[in-house]
Parts: structure tokens; C-alpha cells; sequence
């Protein structure tokens, strides 16, 4: 008589990891559905991708309010992730302080849209054709590609921060000309987070000077029913 087989049991370790791989999963299954509906609302249909391409748009995909948001963004932990050089970063510090009318964000909203949905498109189709079923950061560069030589800004090159991450991680060599940039691109870096943090500052009285000024004049908000109007 043979000896009874226990049932096999994983290391626990590696039943934690199946169960979080398991609810990564969901969630990323969850979150792709929602993103199809989303889609389907805004004009492209469950059919191929060449007979829709958003062009039967029944919704706009970006907002006054999403181009009002990359208009003025400025990240706020420059320092540590070093998303630009100190030239574009002062740049965009710049437009981000700029006063724009509401008519400027209806004149732009359409614009980013035609480039959004273009490019979104292209990429889907190409990752596509490759047996792919998600856009990876190769298909979305290549579909960029023709973009880089009009834009203002180098868009070809990574950012820093994302070249000091993969040479900490040792994805890429260190050369002694990086190690003698080291210490200017951190003090560039330092530099241009006290611009961040004095423009955080400005916002924040902004803000409060817009609110107690709406409270002095006796003005109730309105109710959902009027906004909707």
C-alpha cells in the first residue's frame, strides 16, 4: 500500500506574491474595462481600429479644465525625481505663472485633442500589429518621433532623473565626466526646487487671498442644479 500523497503546500513567500500578482491582475483588469468604456463613449467602436480612430467622436476626451492643469503644472519634488534640465524647467516655471483667459484653454482644448487621439491611435494600431495588447513605451517614442524636431524642448533624450535612477540601479555605467557633473546637476537641482517651493507659496496665497475675498462679498456657492444649467 502506497503512502498517501500530502497535498503540496507553497513556500509563504510565494503564496503572498500569487496573491498580490493575482490582485494586480484584477485591478489592471478592472482599470483597462473602464478605459474601453470610456473609449466607446467617446467615439471609438468595438470594431477595427482604421474604421473608428475616434474620428465618430461623441464626447471630447480632454477637458478646458486638462488643459487649463498642463498650462500651469509644475511638480513639486523637482529635486529628488529631476524630470527637466534648469533651462526648461525656468521655462516652464515661467509659462505656468502666466495669466490665461478661459477663451485661450477653448482654443487649445480642441488642438491637444486632434494631436491626442492621433497619436493614442497610431500607437494602438502599431502595438497591434506587433500581437501586442497594451502600448509600451517603444511604440508611443516611435509614433513621437516625427514630433521631436518641432517641439520646443529636447524630447529625444531621457530626462536626467531618469538616467541618474538607471546608472543607481547600475542599468548604466558611471564615467568620470558623469561623476564631475554630478555635483552641478544637484545643486542645479536644489536651485530649482526653491523656485518650485516660493511658487507653491504664491499659489497657496493666491488662493487664500481669492477665498476670503469671496467670503467678504456675501456670495453663496451654486447649487449642483444651477451648475448643471
Amino acid at each position: 500500500m502506497g503512502r498517501k500523497k500530502e497535498p503540496a503546500t507553497e513556500p509563504e513567500g510565494e503564496t503572498a506574491k500569487t496573491k498580490r500578482d493575482a490582485s494586480r491582475y484584477l485591478s489592471r483588469r478592472k482599470k483597462t474595462t473602464g478605459l474601453r468604456r470610456k473609449a466607446a463613449q467617446a467615439g471609438f467602436l468595438t470594431g477595427t481600429i482604421g474604421a473608428s480612430a475616434g474620428r465618430d467622436q461623441l464626447k471630447s476626451l480632454i477637458t478646458r479644465n486638462n488643459v487649463r492643469k498642463m498650462c500651469t503644472f509644475v511638480p513639486e519634488r523637482i529635486e529628488e525625481q529631476l524630470g527637466y534640465e534648469k533651462k526648461e524647467f525656468a521655462e516652464r516655471l515661467s509659462t505656468a505663472k502666466e495669466k490665461f483667459s478661459t477663451g485661450a484653454f477653448d482654443v487649445l482644448a480642441p488642438k491637444v485633442e486632434s494631436i491626442f487621439r492621433g497619436v493614442t491611435t497610431e500607437a494602438i494600431t502599431r502595438a497591434l500589429e506587433f500581437g501586442q495588447t497594451s502600448i509600451t513605451p517603444v511604440a508611443m517614442a516611435s509614433v513621437l518621433r516625427p514630433y521631436a524636431a518641432n517641439t520646443l524642448f529636447d524630447t529625444v533624450a531621457p530626462p536626467p532623473g531618469v538616467v541618474r535612477h538607471a546608472q543607481e540601479v547600475g542599468a548604466l555605467s558611471v564615467y568620470e565626466r558623469d561623476t564631475e557633473e554630478k555635483e552641478e546637476k544637484e545643486a542645479d537641482a536644489q536651485e530649482m526646487q526653491g523656485w518650485a517651493d516660493e511658487y507653491e507659496k504664491e499659489r497657496a496665497a493666491l488662493k487664500e487671498r481669492r477665498s476670503a475675498a469671496y467670503k467678504k462679498s456675501g456670495r453663496k456657492p451654486p447649487t449642483p442644479k444651477a451648475k448643471s444649467q
